[in-house]
């Protein structure tokens, strides 16, 4: 089941069907959550309604697409995905699944764990590697398109965020 709790701590089932449920990401408007659900042996990004309370499939393709984040005007969602290849890859897909998932950004020989958008949109700041080897990096997506480290060290650098004014 899928659960939502309030500030005072007050739960309520808004997903009755029991799955593997992962990764919950509300929209910039809070009105969906981008979700991964497993099934076997494979995970999808799926999208919830909260208001009609409707689970939609979003991804159909590859057996790994996860950890879904949603771009800032909350028309796309990025993703990390095994459909590229021999590594993890990001992908951005329309929420609205008005076309396909296209890729976003690959890093030689390095699985993407994770990534997000900038504010702008200009930007994508992405994990790299597992426990002890784990880097936070970010890339412009116009202009300047060169991989700049963030946090890159022999400990583990996971879990990025932007502060709420986007610096």
């Amino acid at each position: 089941h899928a659960l939502l709790a309030d500030a005072q701590g007050r739960t309520r089932t808004v997903i009755a069907d029991a799955r593997r449920y992962g990764s919950p990401r509300y929209s910039p408007d809070g009105k969906r959550i981008a979700l991964e659900v497993s099934s076997g042996t494979s995970t999808d990004v799926w999208i919830f309604e909260i208001g009609s309370g409707t689970l939609e499939r979003l991804t159909t393709e590859g057996a790994s697409n996860e950890r879904a984040a949603w771009s800032p005007d909350g028309r796309h969602l990025v993703f990390r995905s095994d459909r590229g290849g021999a590594q993890t890859t990001l992908w951005l897909q329309p929420a609205d699944k008005s076309g396909p998932a296209t890729p976003l950004l690959s890093v030689a020989a390095k699985d993407i764990w994770e990534g997000f958008l900038t504010r702008d949109g200009n930007t994508v700041v992405f994990r790299t590697g597992t426990v002890g080897t784990a880097d936070i990096w970010y890339r412009g997506l116009t202009r300047d398109t060169s991989t700049k480290p963030i946090a890159a060290t022999r400990f583990t650098e996971f879990a990025a965020s932007l502060s709420p004014d986007g610096r």
